[in-house]
């Protein structure tokens, strides 16, 4: 059985969607949450890497880039190894709303990604869903009022289009709302509306573009890119400028000046307002790693290249042969891996010791074991030892399945695989190890926590003592990796040793002055040890023992404090939750909350099958009941949570309230089917 990755809740295996929260139950984005497209090396949303698992004792841990990425305030946690909810909070998406598809999330492919991230605006607002219609509230004033009533076509199949989550922004100072309308197959009508006019009367609402497929604009608003088809325009919201056709992915600055894009061939182009704004192509066949938030900084392979791009500057040769990147920081500096792999024919790793054994044998003959027998009245007949040949011939037909079995041998091949983690340091590259088997967990700064594989010596396998290749596979694979994994962390290319028994779960805390960690942890208790390794410097310490009775869940806050859980109840996947060795709540929801720039952390407890619970805040002392009886919430990170109650969940529709801290929650709508988003 499945376990959503946004809310918890149990999915049978066969489910494409949580049939609670709506989110897709394919793989997803663990930095913005969004569905990742089958094969896909980045995600669609916010262009992060998809790492794939190797083939090693350990499960990579999740890609953390070292640039300048946005966090922003309301970000939902989620236990290692899981998405993050979406930006803003933590809201719950209905069915009828959802991609079905995950594919068709964003229709951007996966080789250059275009990014945007919600920033929180100068004033409070939400936009929710309410009568299949997008609804907008001044959080200061509650007055909500419809954007649109036209949010989908006549003809739409709601099962299969954009979740409008994903297809809401807001300029940075809050004025200005962009939004889908007529939303029909993968594509929309995109809108402008101007917040700060009085729209309940006469709505300022205009069209930006129509069949629009993706978008982002610039944080003032002024500036839209936008895909139709494949071809990508540009509009200052009053002219419309093609810029290509065949465009498979883009990406623009935070001013909307600079813009990155790639089109289908692999040909990656930049152009630069400022500077004229003529494209210019930067390479071809790139597959393209990390780009800097201001889109100076291009890391990407070609041909397994490794190449770092800085606008303006000849690109550099990193190296060759490489696999994967594992982490990049704008400083230029970054980790990336070379794997090499050497094929041979299982045979190889097999010794024939039943050879000359079944060079001699033949199949029975029926005449070696019979015998002419007289009996007692002169008469002769054949007597055949059928024990006796039976036995023989058991032994023959052995002899013909290793027969088979040496040919499936010469086929069938075992790869071997070897790993080196490099680090470059902006001039040249060092090899840290050969023997790097998984990355753990990566810092804001150059330092990377990661497993070295134990190998032994490859043995030689008699073929009496196997039936099935993948007998010789198995101890081939034990042989090389059943020794289990080493930690080690690197700081810069300098790598030491953590003492650790079976550790997992890692993380850096903020200011990566310590590396965290779950050891000796039980399946029968769902808990294990919590440790601490101190980082100063250029020195690191030795494990110390933070906290014991730890569940396998592990998250850094801001300001170097690290949240976790004790008494985890796998149920209902409640328990007691830490800060810091504090206890601050019992019976907290695990997979529900969120926390900003400030103290504030949102949370959920008590909650029901429908995951239908009471509402809380930490403020870093205290704690606050907020609501009971709420099915989801988003916050800004600051002092306005807006959440939905009493809801309906067979009819998806609830009661909107908005809490600030300084008086009792106040009614923002009824009958709303999900918040969208919260600035």
């Amino acid at each position: 059985m499945k376990i959503c990755q946004n809310c918890g809740n149990k999915l049978e295996d066969t489910a494409a969607f949580c049939a609670q929260c709506g989110t897709p139950a394919a793989q997803t984005c663990s930095e913005c949450g969004a569905p990742i497209e089958s094969g896909a090396a980045f995600c669609q949303s916010c262009g992060k890497p998809v790492e794939a698992a190797a083939k090693q004792p350990a499960a990579a841990a999740a890609y953390q880039s070292g640039g300048t990425s946005y966090q922003p305030a309301g970000t939902a946690y989620q236990p290692a190894g899981t998405a993050p909810a979406k930006t803003g909070g933590v809201g719950k998406i209905p069915t009828k709303f959802l991609l079905i598809a995950a594919v068709a999330v964003v229709v951007i492919a996966a080789v250059l990604i275009a990014v945007f991230v919600l920033r929180p605006a100068s004033k409070s607002t939400l936009v929710y869903l309410k009568d299949e219609g997008l609804s907008f509230s001044d959080l200061k004033r509650i007055d909500p009022y419809e954007v649109t009533d036209e949010l989908y076509d006549d003809s739409s199949d709601y099962y299969s289009y954009y979740s409008v989550s994903y297809l809401v922004r807001t300029t940075e100072d809050g004025r200005y709302l962009f939004y889908p309308q007529d939303m029909e197959d993968e594509t929309f009508d995109l809108y402008m509306i101007d917040l700060k006019a009085n729209n309940s009367k006469s709505s300022s609402a205009f069209k930006v573009a129509s069949d629009v497929s993706e978008y982002q604009i610039s944080l003032d608003g002024k500036k839209v890119f936008y895909m139709e088809d494949d071809k990508l325009y540009f509009t200052d919201l009053k002219d419309k400028t093609k810029i290509d056709s065949d465009v498979e992915g883009f990406i623009i600055s935070d001013d909307g000046t600079k813009l990155l894009y790639q089109d289908m061939d692999g040909k990656l182009y930049y152009s630069n307002s400022k500077t004229g704004g003529d494209v210019e192509k930067l390479d071809s066949d790139a597959s393209v790693q990390h780009v800097s938030s201001d889109l100076s900084k291009i890391w990407y392979l070609k041909d397994d290249t490794l190449y770092y791009l800085e606008i303006g500057k000849d690109k550099v040769k990193i190296d060759s042969k490489v696999s994967s990147v594992t982490a990049v920081y704008d400083t230029g500096k970054a980790y990336y891996v070379k794997a090499d792999t050497d094929e041979a024919p299982l045979m190889d790793f097999v010794n024939d010791d039943m050879a000359a054994a079944d060079a001699d044998l033949k199949e029975p003959d029926y005449e070696d074991f019979t015998t002419e027998v007289t009996g007692s009245y002169g008469y002769t007949h054949d007597e055949v030892d059928y024990d006796a040949y039976n036995d023989a011939y058991d032994v023959y037909y052995e002899k013909e399945i290793r027969d088979e079995l040496r040919a499936e041998l010469e086929e069938f091949t075992y790869t071997i695989s070897s790993s080196s983690l490099f680090y470059y340091d902006g001039k040249e590259s060092v090899e840290i190890t050969d023997a790097y088997a998984s990355s753990l967990a990566t810092g804001s700064k150059p330092m990377i926590a990661y497993y070295k594989a134990e190998k032994g010596d490859l043995p030689k396998i008699n073929i009496s003592e196997i039936e099935w290749t993948y007998d010789v596979e198995d101890m081939l694979d034990e042989a090389l990796y059943g020794g289990g994994a080493d930690v080690f962390i690197a700081m810069g290319a300098v790598e030491t040793e953590i003492d650790q028994e079976e550790a997992t779960r890692f993380v850096f805390n903020t200011s990566c002055t310590a590396l965290y960690f779950i050891d000796n942890y039980s399946d029968e208790d769902s808990e294990g040890e919590l440790y601490a390794v101190q980082i100063k410097g250029d020195s690191v310490g030795s494990p110390e023992l933070y906290d014991e009775e730890v569940a396998d869940i592990l998250r850094a806050l801001k300001d170097d404090a690290v949240l976790y859980f004790k008494d985890l109840d796998y149920d209902d996947y409640s328990g007691d939750m830490y800060i810091n060795k504090t206890a601050v709540d019992t019976d907290v929801y695990c997979y529900n909350f969120s926390y900003g720039e400030k103290e504030n952390i949102y949370y959920m407890t008590d909650i029901d099958d429908e995951e239908i619970g009471t509402l809380k805040l930490y403020d870093g002392k205290n704690t606050v009941n907020i609501a009971d009886d709420v099915y989801s919430y988003m916050s800004d990170g600051e002092k306005n949570v807006a959440y939905l109650t009493d809801y309906d969940v067979d009819d998806q529709e609830g009661d909107a309230y908005l809490y600030n801290g300084s008086k009792e929650p106040e009614l923002i709508d009824r009958e709303v089917s999900m918040l969208i988003m919260i600035s």
